[in-house]
């Protein structure tokens, strides 16, 4: 394992230890408090003894702190009880259930095709079948939603599905849900033996990579993909709709690219900062590098946007970023309660760039160096070539000749159909352009930086004066 890997793996352990300790209660409850909240317990007390029916206390006590941790900010959630395990396995990367994407056509359920290493997968369930029935119950008469209730279910549980396939009599199958690791790091589409193509054209041409989320192998996971591509001639990094992840994995993957300088800065409840530092141990070979953003990208994934862009690293292209700086703890109330998350600090881009997005203030998220929208259309066929390319594809037919074909007949049919990725490829050809956009991008960022820095000294000495 390379050493900045390494030294990454510590920092989530350490991170994981903190986290324990992070769950310890630092605030006991006192009369102060019970007085605040004597309403409240007025309520539940009414509750208990007029409601008609003997109500549930357990519901009750979900409820009220659901309700109070919603009203803090956008970010801060509750998990119930049944939730937990799903919540955990998203956090680690993993998807739970049969692995089966579908798609509908004139009422019937058609697969997509299976994801890799799922129950789907393993059971050679593949694109083009059509299911018929799940334990039994006829799909004609059901809603979508209502088919993928059917196959959703915890790891463990069998489940009979019948499969219609071309020139074969239907056929029924019994297959196990359970948990398999979702792929993080992906490419354009698939070729005909289900491998990722990552390539934007012939072997010289620039390469593709999307960071789908920051779960804690990520950084592992991207430096292994990056080595694989043999020294490419530039890369587009694809982080739009990104949700982020492990704090830890989005300062390890910034580190891959940068040789040194600030990534992020955490500022806690107590006013007290870590900073988060780039290594030059471990840096990947630099390449010309296009990072694509939008709406979607958030938190972690703004992270690795913004120090990118603020070292001059990437050409950012798309549109600005969700605008989530903030820091989520996770503490568990017991079993019948679930647990809470909630937002127990803020990180800042470099030293002071804030991200969160604030009441009145033009400045927050990642800005891209072009703004390229996607319109509606677009997005929805964009979305739906990504779905198509998540999953393995059925077995190929085809000539060699005609498969390399049809390969070349996707990627133009991708570059047609995402504006922002075309753009990215002719940025690429174009190191005047890149140069540009990177001088003016660095300036702009320095200038910025430079006020919050002063607005965060004015402030620790008190003044109020703002400066535009």
């Amino acid at each position: 394992m390379p050493k900045k890997n390494l030294i990454w793996l510590l920092a989530l352990v350490t991170a994981a230890m903190l986290l324990l300790v992070a769950t310890r209660p630092r605030h006991t409850v006192g009369p102060k408090d019970t007085g605040e909240f004597e309403s409240v317990l007025r309520a539940y007390s009414l509750i208990r003894r007029n409601y008609y029916r003997e109500p549930d206390t357990g519901s009750l006590r979900r409820g009220a702190v659901r309700g109070m941790v919603e009203q803090l900010d956008e970010f801060s959630s509750y998990v119930p009880p049944t939730q937990l395990r799903a919540f955990e396995d998203e956090l680690m990367g993993l998807s739970r259930g049969l692995g089966i994407r579908l798609d509908y056509h004139d009422g019937k359920a058609v697969v997509l095709g299976p994801l890799p290493d799922s129950p789907a997968a393993r059971a050679g369930i593949q694109a083009g079948d059509v299911l018929l029935d799940v334990d039994g119950r006829d799909l004609d008469e059901l809603s979508p939603e209502e088919v993928e209730e059917l196959l959703a279910g915890r790891p463990g549980e069998a489940v009979r599905l019948t499969i219609a396939r071309k020139d074969f009599e239907p056929h029924t199958i019994s297959l196990t849900r359970r948990e398999f690791p979702l792929e993080i790091i992906q490419g354009l589409y698939r070729d005909g033996d289900g491998q990722w193509v990552t390539r934007l054209g012939d072997d010289d041409a620039p390469a593709y990579l999307r960071l789908s989320e920051l779960v804690p192998r990520a950084p592992e996971e991207l430096h292994a993909a990056f080595r694989k591509l043999d020294r490419p001639t530039g890369l587009v990094l694809d982080l739009r709709d990104d949700p982020g992840g492990h704090l830890a994995s989005a300062s390890g993957v910034a580190d891959l690219f940068l040789r040194g300088g600030d990534i992020m800065t955490v500022v806690h409840r107590d006013d007290r900062t870590d900073r988060y530092r780039a290594r030059a141990d471990g840096t990947l070979p630099e390449v010309p590098m296009v990072v694509l953003i939008n709406a979607g990208t958030a938190s972690g994934a703004e992270i690795i946007a913004g120090a990118l862009r603020m070292h001059g690293r990437a050409v950012l292209v798309g549109t600005r970023t969700r605008g989530k700086g903030c820091i989520q703890s996770m503490y568990r109330l017991g079993d019948d309660v679930g647990q809470i998350n909630l937002t127990t600090s803020e990180f800042y881009v470099g030293r002071a760039r804030p991200i969160t997005r604030r009441p009145g203030s033009d400045v927050w998220g990642v800005d891209p160096h072009e703004e390229v929208v996607l319109r509606p259309a677009e997005i929805e066929q964009l979305t739906r070539l990504r779905h198509e390319a998540e999953v393995l594809p059925g077995p190929a037919t085809k000539p060699a000749n005609e498969q390399d074909e049809q390969t070349r007949s996707e990627l133009q049919r991708l570059l047609e159909v995402d504006r922002q990725l075309a753009r990215a490829v002719e940025l690429l050809k174009d190191p005047d352009t890149m140069s540009e956009l990177l001088e003016h991008g660095a300036n702009e960022d320095l200038r910025l930086e430079r006020m919050f820095l002063r607005r965060r000294e004015r402030a620790d000495l008190g003044e109020d004066k703002d400066e535009d």
